[in-house]
């Protein structure tokens, strides 16, 4: 079954578009029943996680959905490898 996705902040609905169509790569079981996402600006990562038992938060970058940064194609993978 697939987790749910729960916004606490994205400006645009850019991250939680993406992290859907990381839940839609993923591969075998998830590993949570709830992602939690959030966009900050100023951050200092492209993107930081925290597990909480079966809810995974990802917090991202606000600016990397204009160009500012990116995240790796290895990074991309493990982050859908953790869902």
């Amino acid at each position: 079954m697939e987790p749910q996705v729960i916004v606490i902040r994205d400006h645009d609905g850019y991250f939680e578009r993406f992290v859907r169509w990381m839940i839609k790569e993923k591969k075998g079981e998830f590993h949570f029943k709830i992602i939690e996402v959030e966009s900050i600006p100023y951050y200092p990562y492209g993107c930081t996680f925290e597990m909480k038992g079966d809810v995974l938060r990802l917090a991202f970058y606000s600016a990397l959905r204009v160009g500012f940064g990116r995240l790796s194609n290895t990074e991309i993978q493990e982050l859908i490898d953790m869902l």
